[in-house]
């Protein structure tokens, strides 16, 4: 594979992760207290909506995209996968705990 396609597809996968995942955290977290009032989640939840929750499934595949070895491919994806189960089920516990 050419070295420059290689480095902006890594580029770009990171771009995805900051903008689907981090950035959506980040404002959830800094916001956690209106969160709170809001939705009067329990204090272990951080706030975190479960509105946004879709979007940090994004940050889990971007840095499995992005893992900088090719030849732990498997892994990358493990990483991915158990990401998302992790989102998921955040979901469904915020969900509740708004309902």
């Amino acid at each position: 594979m050419n070295p420059s396609i290689h480095t902006t597809r890594r580029r770009l996968s990171w771009g995805l992760c900051l903008l689907g995942g981090a950035l959506p955290l980040l404002v959830m977290v800094s916001l956690k207290i209106r969160y709170l009032e809001m939705i009067d989640l329990p204090s272990w939840t951080f706030g975190i909506n479960h509105q946004w929750l879709p979007f940090t499934g994004l940050l889990w595949l971007g840095a499995a995209y992005a893992w900088p070895d090719s030849r732990l491919r498997f892994w990358r994806w493990v990483v991915c996968l158990a990401g998302w189960l992790f989102s998921f089920a955040w979901y469904l516990v915020v969900l509740r705990l708004s309902q």
